[in-house]
């Protein structure tokens, strides 16, 4: 417990040992590393403080989402505060971004913050087909994309039956004229 754990810049930016051993100064900004403990870690990781709010999500078990999730969520407490709206803002630009994958957007609504006891629960939505991500909000319905696709692949088919039978096709042509 008394040994290194990792190395922590002031931007957030870490790396853990052995590897630490590499770096005396952050590689994003340049500013100087802090050796974080492995019982400073330990006791970040399983106290919950304004910095550090328990995340909870709910609706989808991908791999990596509740992590993704966390990380994003704490940074939102981070820079926001507990406001529901620029935590979903952040959750969806996370989504946007490919952070998070395989579920659809969030609203406000769908999480549940509790500031008196600093935790918050995100409930996702799964994205259909296993997509993942989220559908697009077009201002066409979805059907008619469909039904041209059908068409589309009926004048496909239609070429490809002209071009078979071409030679078959002008030979009858010119036998009536």
């Amino acid at each position: 417990m008394e040994k290194p754990y990792s190395k922590v810049s002031a931007a957030g930016w870490s790396v853990g040992y052995p590897e630490a051993d590499n770096y005396q100064v952050s590689p994003v900004d340049g500013s100087p590393l802090t050796v974080v403990y492995a019982y400073e870690a330990l006791k970040n990781a399983i106290t919950v403080t304004s910095d550090n709010p328990s995340v909870s999500t709910y609706g989808s078990d991908k791999k990596g989402l509740a992590q993704a999730t966390s990380d994003v969520v704490s940074t939102a407490v981070k820079r926001n505060g507990y406001d529901p709206i620029k935590i979903a803002a952040s959750v969806n630009k996370a989504i946007d971004g490919g952070t998070i994958v395989g579920v659809e957007h969030v609203d406000a609504s769908d999480l549940n913050v509790k500031e008196n006891i600093k935790a918050v629960g995100v409930y996702y939505t799964p994205a259909p087909n296993g997509r993942t991500s989220p559908t697009w909000n077009l201002p066409i319905d979805s059907r008619i994309f469909d039904l041209l696709g059908n068409v589309q692949s009926v004048i496909g088919i239609l070429l490809i039956l002209l071009a078979l039978f071409r030679s078959t096709l002008i030979k009858s042509f010119f036998r009536r004229h």
